[in-house]
């Protein structure tokens, strides 16, 4: 349906020592962003597919974007409307499930009195598929992840809890299910707890924003979460918020408040140190991989929650920063 898409990659992987290994596509060196619609779209989640097809939600209006391969402008792929007649309220971090043909969006449920939830939308025509609502108490569905049985987890920002969802239980219609929590998740009223989540080789790993800390959850043969380990990190994060797991092993991450992409790499005994790959951007939230970099979204949330009084921006933009 789409042609290769185009994108500026360079030409050697050496400063991230295989970052993005496993992950090819073409290259090109006129296609370094691409613009969003609207003036208040705050793009907060992004997904990729393994044609390289892309889709971008916005907090606001819960709207999602495709950008397909060999396209320089995104179109609807799920529409806004007003209050009450949307299909998803807020969308915020999402995965693209290939295999089962939906993509997974965190439903934050932001500005409603609806609950929040994981929502599966068909990747064929966009339509609402399956719906799993948070469980008492009032959460804030952040990120989503599949791990390498297809089971899909979900961080919670407000509650100290990722909750999780069986392969066999997807599609259909329920609640998601408190996996794990921790007492050192706990966050205060107005204050963002768990966000980015990734799963690599039996473990979980998850960022929490007001901690600034990164934590390993290992995965037992029955799918029951062990104890969280901390990393240990040789600096502190500033504003950790999307994660995602690189096919060498290493974890790269957003410091939302220091506007730049980092790599972290793991040599197996939960310490890391902190490598900048892209510094300079604009209020990021989350990125997705390319051999060769990544396409960043510039959420500029700090706008939309008031710590930052100055408009946005605009246009919307989501960026390629090449490593």
């Amino acid at each position: 349906m789409f042609e290769q898409i185009r994108r500026p990659w360079p030409f050697a992987l050496a400063l991230v020592g295989g970052l993005m290994a496993g992950c090819s596509d073409s290259t090109s060196d006129d296609f370094t962003s691409f613009e969003l619609p609207g003036n208040d779209f705050f793009p907060e989640g992004i997904a990729r597919m393994r044609d390289g097809t892309l889709f971008v939600g916005s907090l606001t209006e819960g709207a999602i974007v495709r950008l397909g391969p060999g396209r320089q402008q995104p179109e609807s792929f799920v529409p806004s409307g007003p209050a009450g007649q949307r299909a998803l309220t807020s969308a915020a971090g999402m995965v693209a499930d290939e295999d089962l043909g939906i993509l997974w969006v965190c439903d934050s449920a932001m500005r409603s009195s609806l609950p929040s939830a994981v929502v599966g939308i068909a990747l064929n025509d966009g339509h609402v598929a399956v719906r799993h609502s948070f469980p008492a108490p009032q959460g804030l569905c952040n990120d989503v992840a599949l791990d390498g049985e297809g089971n899909l987890y979900a961080t919670d920002s407000n509650a100290p809890r990722i909750l999780r969802i069986a392969t066999g239980a997807k599609l259909t219609e329920g609640e998601a299910s408190a996996w794990t929590t921790d007492p050192r998740w706990v966050v205060g009223p107005g204050q963002f707890g768990l966000n980015g989540i990734a799963w690599a080789k039996g473990n979980l790993y998850v960022a929490h924003t007001q901690n600034n800390a990164l934590y390993r959850i290992p995965i037992d043969a029955a799918g029951s979460a062990g104890a969280a380990a901390a990393l240990l990190l040789d600096r502190k994060p500033n504003g950790l918020d999307g994660l995602k797991v690189a096919a060498d092993g290493s974890l790269a991450f957003v410091e939302g408040f220091a506007n730049q992409l980092v790599r972290v790499a793991l040599p197996g005994d939960d310490t890391g140190t902190l490598t900048v790959l892209a510094p300079g951007l604009d209020q990021p939230t989350t990125f997705a991989l390319f051999d060769g970099g990544a396409w960043v979204v510039e959420g500029q949330l700090l706008h939309l929650f008031g710590q930052d009084p100055t408009p946005p921006h605009l246009p919307f933009r989501v960026v390629w920063k090449s490593f």
